[in-house]
């Protein structure tokens, strides 16, 4: 008999298994925000030594997807240069120093002059007046005696689409500095505030120029170096849009100038000139600041010749001694003007002389050119008692026109 209360077995009844599909949807372009502060220095190649008119330019930029607030740029300065002693503050330094504040658009901005000092071996770090990050504010180390000049420009936020912003500093070449030894430049750029105009430094840190986020400025990537030098010399053609025609009717003149550095004193100063074979030479007239008369001025007139400048050079005027103002110390001019037949280049087939400038059908072309190389050379003994030489050098002071 079965039980009344019983159970009845189970039955497993077989279900199809039910799935759901999955439901995606694109997403908004998102973009990480950054403000990627970037400067450029622009320093003159080269700069008379003891010259105070040095300009120092540095350029801002904001190279990043977001605005970057409390712009402002760092330049360290060489003070120290070649022959200063970082470990000995009573050794003159010779290098290059700020003698003005930074101008923008001719307007001053705010500037602060941070002097490294010797902590240890010559070495020492400074405050940094705006960079901050989670642990306090920031140093920058460097050589003892140079100099940490930061500019913060008149922008409370910098725009990446905002137009690059320049700014300029006077500085002073000393006139100790060594000729040809270069005096470098280190720059970056910062926003103070990061990525929002609060000063919240443990979430949003000063953001700085990528790479230069090191304590020391000698690992900062822009870099740019200005060379002392003591003579500069300029060449001009003085004649209608450098063209002339041919014959003694047609004058033409060369003007050499050569500018030595304010009180610096060259001795035995020698212009050199390499003319090239297709001109005549009919007079040449040397001034100087000084009263010392020119020797060695050729006879005129002269040419065509033919002068390699490597080698055979002419000499056109040799001064026994001249200092320095800066500016159009030594102005030679030459007169010359271009003949019609050349003495040194024979035709061929007839054996007469070519014309220079040859008549159409000759030579299949109707233009000839003269080239015409300068150069000035003289003694100069250095100011600084560190580098001076007995006997004194010769032939150091070099100078070559730039075209």
């Amino acid at each position: 008999m079965k039980s009344l209360f019983g159970r009845r077995p189970r039955r497993h009844v077989s279900r199809p298994t039910r799935t759901r599909r999955l439901l995606m949807e694109s997403l908004e372009n998102r973009f990480l925000l950054s403000a990627e502060p970037l400067v450029t220095l622009d320093v003159p190649q080269s700069a008379f030594i003891g010259s105070d008119d040095v300009v120092i330019r540095a350029t801002f930029d904001n190279q990043g997807t977001s605005i970057g607030y409390g712009p402002f740029i760092d330049i360290v300065f060489p003070v120290n240069g070649a022959d200063g002693d970082p470990e000995d503050p009573t050794e003159t330094k010779d290098g290059i120093s700020p003698i003005s504040g930074a101008t923008y658009l001719g307007q001053s901005v705010t500037t602060t002059e941070l002097v490294f000092p010797n902590d240890e071996d010559g070495f020492g770090c400074v405050t940094h007046p705006y960079a901050v990050d989670e642990d306090g504010p920031l140093q920058v180390c460097g050589p003892a005696g140079d100099i940490l000049v930061v500019v913060q420009l008149p922008f409370g936020s910098f725009t990446p689409d905002q137009p690059e912003v320049t700014i300029e500093i006077e500085a002073e070449l000393h006139e100790f500095a060594d000729l040809g030894v270069g005096l470098p430049f280190y720059a970056r750029g910062g926003f103070q505030f990061g990525l929002d105009p609060l000063n919240n430094p443990s979430t949003d840190p000063t953001i700085l120029t990528g790479g230069s986020e090191g304590s020391d400025f000698s690992t900062w990537g822009e870099d740019a170096e200005v060379i002392p030098t003591v003579m500069t010399m300029d060449k001009t053609y003085i004649g209608p849009e450098n063209e002339t025609a041919t014959g003694p009717n047609f004058p033409r003149q060369y003007e050499l100038t050569v500018n030595i550095a304010p009180r610096q004193t060259i001795e035995n100063l020698r212009i050199i000139d390499g003319f090239d074979n297709n001109i005549v030479v009919t007079g040449i007239t040397v001034t100087t600041t000084e009263h010392d008369d020119p020797t060695d001025i050729p006879a005129v007139p002269f040419g065509p010749e033919v002068f390699n400048f490597d080698n055979d050079q002419k000499l056109v005027a040799q001064i026994p001694e001249v200092t320095g103002t800066g500016a159009d110390d030594v102005i030679v001019l030459i007169d010359f003007y271009v003949p019609e037949f050349d003495a040194n280049v024979i035709d061929e087939e007839t054996g007469e002389r070519e014309r220079i400038i040859p008549i159409e059908g000759d030579h299949g072309d109707d233009t000839a050119f003269t080239y015409n190389d300068a150069r000035a050379r003289g003694d100069w003994q250095p100011r600084d008692p560190r580098d001076r030489t007995d006997p004194p050098p010769t032939g150091n002071a070099i100078a070559e026109p730039v075209f």
